[in-house]
């Protein structure tokens, strides 16, 4: 009966993944991936958020996935309170990459993901927006000696950037 068992999950697996050995399982898209599917990307710039245009939104997101290009993510052990994001977003550099539809990663639901912007950071929290606030539980991203330098040059090289001469 054993043997019978094994060999139906077997199968399943092989119809499913169209030949290929992959389980029924709902496919988990790394951050990166779901990012690049974000329809667009506001910089809150402290504290004053602009929408970028296209263009920006396009090479911001480019630059943001190039940097995770060795990344890997960890457990997070942060949990977001929205008056603290909020009060925290005054001041800083931080990417708000938004989508049309209810969005999924690793069992945790979100419209909206938040992300600070720090050029000596070499790993940072993903702060889910689900419920009318950041609120919960987050993502944790390890650069993998790398930092967000690039990144940071870039945001601030962006023309909503240029008024402020604060964020050094």
């Amino acid at each position: 009966m054993k043997l019978k068992s094994i060999l139906g999950v077997f199968m399943t697996m092989i119809i499913l993944g169209g030949g290929t050995m992959q389980s029924a399982e709902k496919v988990q898209l790394p951050i990166k991936d779901i990012i690049q599917h974000c329809q667009s990307v506001n910089v809150v710039y402290n504290g004053v958020q602009n929408k970028l245009s296209k263009q920006d939104m396009l090479s911001t997101v480019s630059v943001f996935c190039e940097m995770l290009d060795d990344a890997y993510e960890m457990p997070a052990f942060g949990v977001a309170i929205n008056s603290e994001v909020e009060q925290h977003k005054k001041n800083g550099v931080f990417l708000e990459f938004c989508f049309n539809d209810l969005t999924e990663h690793n069992g945790l639901p979100f419209y909206k993901l938040l992300v600070e912007v720090n050029a000596e950071y070499s790993g940072f929290n993903v702060i889910r927006y689900y419920d009318a606030g950041y609120n919960g539980r987050c993502f944790y991203i390890n650069l993998n000696n790398c930092t967000m330098k690039n990144l940071y040059s870039h945001i601030l090289s962006l023309s909503c950037c240029q008024n402020d001469t604060n964020v050094s």
